[in-house]
Order: structure tokens, then sequence, then C-alpha cells
């Protein structure tokens, strides 16, 4: 772990050279650690052995691009525990997605499937299910003429 701290305090520091190749070179560097890490958290929580504990992974999703995770977040939200459906329900208001119409579809069902769900209360149930919806209506609204 040490060695990739010094990596990144010695990419940090880079940022602030008068050298602008140095300094380029650098944020590329971070940008590909961010979307490493990024990768490395929708992994994790993927993981059943961290089920009942990874609602701290998707807050800290929230604080990268998630553009293209739409597909995880609605799954997390209507399927997940409360931490994690709050978290991802956050990082969808707050974020901007392309949504392709498969992605969608899919979200669909996982509509269908949260109304099966007998580990919430149904009002509950209903209250996540309503939110939800929202946001794929305004994911469907966002998509381009045509498709």
């Amino acid at each position: 772990m040490s060695d990739r701290h010094e990596t990144l305090t010695a990419l940090l520091a880079a940022l602030g050279s008068s050298d602008p190749r140095r300094r380029n070179a650098a944020a590329l560097r971070i940008q590909e650690f961010a979307e490493a890490a990024v990768d490395e958290l929708c992994r994790q929580v993927e993981r059943p052995e961290n089920r009942e504990n990874r609602g701290t992974l998707v807050h800290v999703l929230g604080t990268f691009n998630c553009s293209s995770r739409f597909a995880e977040l609605v799954r997390w939200a209507g399927l997940g525990g409360y931490e994690v459906q709050c978290h991802a329900l956050n990082i969808m208001d707050t974020h901007r997605f392309a949504v392709t119409p498969t992605q969608l579809r899919d979200a669909e069902r996982v509509l269908d499937e949260l109304r099966t769900r007998d580990d919430m209360d149904p009002n509950d149930v209903e209250a996540l299910h309503d939110q939800l919806r929202e946001i794929l209506s305004r994911a469907e609204d966002a998509q381009p003429d045509g498709d």
C-alpha cells in the first residue's frame, strides 16, 4: 500500500510542475487510478460476501464518474439493503447517464422484481418503486429521438 501512496503523492506533486508534459502525464495517470477505483468498487459491491456491508462502497462511488454504471445503480437501488438503496438513489439523482434502450428494459425488470420483495414493508416498496420510476422516466426523456 505504501508504494501506491507514494505514487499518488508523487502524481499529486507533479500536478504542480511547471513542465506541462509532466503535469499532463500526472493528470492522465490520476484519471486512470480513478477509473480503476470505480471498477474495483463495483466489483466489491457485487461480491456476495459483501452483501451485508457495502453501503460505504456505493457511497464512495458517488464521488467518481458513474455515467456508465446506470444498470448497476438501478439494481442496487431496487434490490439492495437500505443504505445501498439510499446511496444508489442519490448517485442517480445527482449524476447524468447515457442510458441505452437495453438498460431501460433491464431497469423495468428490476422494478418488477422490486414489487416481489417480501423483506421490506409494502409501503417502503411502493415508495422506492415510485422513486425509481421517476428516475427511469427522466432517463427515457433524455433518450435521443429515434431510439
